[in-house]
């Protein structure tokens, strides 16, 4: 696995969040938009899984790219979504083009050691979410 390029973005709430320093910890990098169908789908089962496993360690960063969205609508979103996760924002889709993101949702699963266990483009089901989770999540 290689380890991903690193970033630092500011969450909603204005905290600055860096990606390496999340070392240690299974990471899922969402990356997402208010006006795109196929996440608000997928998000609710994002929620579920990041309430479950938590506790384990699991980190969510749902990266939005501001540059084409707004933060009115995200905030609503967010709040309608119960989304306590990370929400980040991508100020000018930096971060979309350094991960070459081809689609919304895409989904990058991160192992705690900080390599990339599986990068997931379109919308995941249920299962999938979790056969992707096991990659990334400690075992026991």
């Amino acid at each position: 696995g290689e380890i991903p390029l690193d970033f630092e973005l500011k969450t909603l709430t204005g905290e600055t969040i860096k990606l390496s320093s999340l070392r240690g910890s299974p990471v899922l990098i969402n990356f997402w938009a208010t006006w795109c169908g196929p996440c608000k789908e997928e998000m609710p089962l994002l929620v579920e899984q990041y309430n479950w496993n938590k506790g384990r360690g699991l980190r969510v960063l749902a990266i939005d790219s501001v540059a084409f969205d707004n933060l009115d609508d995200i905030r609503k979103y967010v709040d309608q979504f119960k989304m306590t996760f990370d929400v980040v924002l991508d100020e000018d889709d930096k971060v979309s083009l350094d991960w070459a993101i081809m689609g919304l949702p895409s989904s990058i699963f991160i192992k705690p050691d900080g390599t990339v266990a599986a990068i997931k483009v379109a919308q995941m089901s249920s299962a999938q979410l979790n056969e992707y989770l096991r990659l990334i999540l400690p075992t026991g």
